[in-house]
């Protein structure tokens, strides 16, 4: 999802609306958005192949990081 599809998802949404996101595995789990912020790096993949980012003032990329606390 890129920044416009989530503007796109929340137009209409009573503003004073909880956030709240969800993952579910064998269990419902449930997360407060604690932050979200714009940040700079480079994509990068673990070496066990898991996704990354490596936080750069000069990286390739810059990221939206939604932080989250389980609830």
């Amino acid at each position: 999802m890129n920044v416009a599809e989530l503007r796109k998802a929340l137009e209409g949404v009573d503003p004073k609306a909880q956030v709240v996101v969800s993952r579910e595995t064998e269990t419902m789990e449930f997360f407060e958005v604690t932050d979200a912020s714009l940040r700079t790096g480079t994509p990068m993949r673990t070496s066990t192949g898991r996704a990354g980012f490596r936080f750069e003032k000069e990286g390739t990329a810059a990221w939206f990081f939604i932080s989250v606390e389980e609830a």
